[in-house]
């Protein structure tokens, strides 16, 4: 069965539940829909283009020779809730590039044998009101991951939030933000957690203009936190 002729098929704003099985195939789409994968095996991609869409309940297979994304966010309100994703690719699972998106309730556990797992959700600039919420960051327990959630190029007044999420085995950085002048709410993160970096001075960090202020708000909010300011 063709999982993307299903997509096609469906109109647009429809709920699709797809049939239980194992698949292997990259899926493009295009339209507003709320794809369920219950009991869906996907070794494959998904590239969002169209606003509106969520994706619940599947699970991702990919191995380590894949370097694109396993789900690209480039239209706004995508939302990514209870999936697994269960790789030994050393790419990001899930690459944020538009706005208003939540990637929420997923466990996503990463096997590389290769150290070079950087990240597993990457935020752009253009991730502006992005949620990244209430999942399971799991690495390896003979590599880990550099950096489970990394925020880059992030611009003046751009919001994101990263509540609640728990980390086990990660090497350097739980938290990398790379950016000027957004407006992190970083909250409620647990587990193992390691250093919070924060390269080139955000201007505002759970809402508190002075960094040094917002840093020890963070690692008072976030048990066992340590902001490293690395400027």
């Amino acid at each position: 069965m063709d999982l993307q002729v299903l997509i096609d098929s469906a109109e647009n704003g429809a709920t699709l539940a797809l049939p239980t099985g194992q698949f292997e195939q990259d899926l493009r789409i295009n339209k507003s829909l709320n794809i369920i994968g219950q009991d869906v095996t996907l070794r494959g991609k998904i590239h969002i283009v169209a606003n509106s869409v969520s994706i619940s309940n599947f699970r991702f297979l990919n191995g380590q020779d894949n370097e694109e994304p396993v789900i690209k966010i480039e239209a706004n309100e995508a939302k990514i809730l209870n999936n697994m994703f269960d790789t030994t690719q050393d790419a990001v699972e899930v690459l944020i590039d538009s706005p208003s998106a939540v990637v929420k309730s997923n466990v996503i556990y990463s096997d590389s044998h290769f150290n070079r797992s950087w990240s597993m959700i990457l935020a752009t600039g253009q991730a502006d009101n992005a949620k990244i919420e209430d999942n399971s960051f799991i690495g390896s327990s003979h590599t880990g991951i550099f950096s489970p959630i990394t925020l880059t190029t992030l611009t003046a007044g751009e919001k994101i939030d990263i509540l609640n999420n728990r980390f086990s085995n990660t090497a350097t950085n739980s938290i990398n933000v790379l950016g000027e002048g957004a407006v992190l709410n970083i909250t409620g993160n647990t587990q193992d957690l390691k250093n919070i970096l924060i390269n080139d001075e955000p201007q505002s960090l759970n809402g508190f203009a002075d960094l040094e202020a917002g840093a020890e708000d963070i690692e008072q909010t976030n048990p066992g936190a340590t902001v490293v300011l690395d400027f």
